[in-house]
């Protein structure tokens, strides 16, 4: 991906004296993102991405009124807003002078942009009209806008070319670069039967079939997957082992690693038998157990029980 993600590591010269690099999304003060720049480089898809990553997003209130919004009352989690040309009383040294006002909160602006042919594609794909007006040559409306916004580009904390991010490459680069952390992503993992069919909102099933069935052991019959004798019978199995090592390394190393990083809300994953009450269950305890002490959200349930 040809990513340009500036700002990493700029002086901190600038208007609001924040660390540069990013607040941690953990920090004692709120955190407020000031999502700004070139008309058609991604910003509204921004903020849907924050807002899912928890933020209260806020677009296109008058500048004028931000600084109060923010610092009226208690700041129960953090803000981005939307500004830009749209936006009523706009004026870049205005935009700077206004936030820069804030001290009840850390203030960090995001500038996107993108190069002229992408945004002119953009602009033919959605059919909207530019901020400055329909009349007249787009790139000329273009060049004056990048001209307008100099000076706050100048001062953000983070410039972000989008021209060449699909929207989850988007997302990964906000949840990294900008020091997010959030937790939204809750993996379900269930047992099933496969007489009664396989659960169709399922993301990825699995067949313990495979494993010898504690059914035929009469003094097993009537258990269910929880019995310590039965983990004890499947435990013993050597195939079982193999078959866990090489799921953690599949779901702790790539797959999970991967669905959490592009936004995912929910990962279920299905484990069935024929019965859906000993091989099913037992292994969907086993891997509940190895995704929580990982750190993961899990939830855990037995369709059958």
């Amino acid at each position: 991906m040809a990513e340009r993600l500036e700002g990493e590591r700029k002086s901190c010269e600038n208007l609001f004296g924040v660390e540069c690099g990013g607040i941690p999304f953990s920090t004692d003060r709120p955190r407020v993102l000031v999502i700004t720049g070139i008309s058609g480089s991604g910003k509204t898809t921004a903020l849907k991405t924050l807002e899912d990553f928890g933020y209260e997003v806020i677009d296109n209130i008058p500048v004028s009124l931000c600084s109060d919004l923010i610092c009226q009352k208690e700041m129960a989690r953090s803000v981005a807003i939307g500004i830009d040309l749209r936006t009523r009383d706009f004026d870049p040294g205005f935009v700077l002078s206004e936030f820069a006002k804030i001290d009840c909160a850390d203030v960090e602006i995001v500038f996107f942009e993108a190069s002229e042919e992408v945004i002119r594609q953009r602009y033919r794909e959605t059919r909207r009209i530019h901020p400055l007006g329909a009349s007249g040559n787009l790139g000329e409306r273009m060049k004056k806008e990048i001209d307008m916004l100099s000076i706050v580009k100048k001062s953000a904390n983070w410039i972000i070319d989008t021209s060449a991010m699909s929207t989850p490459e988007l997302r990964k680069v906000l949840k990294e670069k900008l020091c997010i952390k959030s937790d939204l992503t809750t993996i379900y993992v269930m047992s099933f039967s496969f007489k009664f069919g396989v659960p169709s909102h399922s993301d990825m099933v699995f067949d313990m079939r495979f494993l010898p069935n504690p059914y035929y052991k009469k003094e097993m019959r009537f258990l269910t997957g929880k019995a310590i004798s039965i983990k004890g019978y499947l435990h013993s199995e050597p195939i079982f082992a193999k078959f866990l090592d090489s799921l953690r390394g599949m779901l702790l190393d790539i797959v999970l690693p991967k669905l959490s990083g592009d936004g995912r809300r929910e990962i279920i994953l299905a484990f069935g038998c024929t019965g859906g009450k000993h091989r099913s269950v037992f292994t969907a305890e086993e891997v509940y157990e190895m995704l929580r002490s990982n750190g993961y959200r899990v939830k855990l349930h037995h369709r059958e029980l």
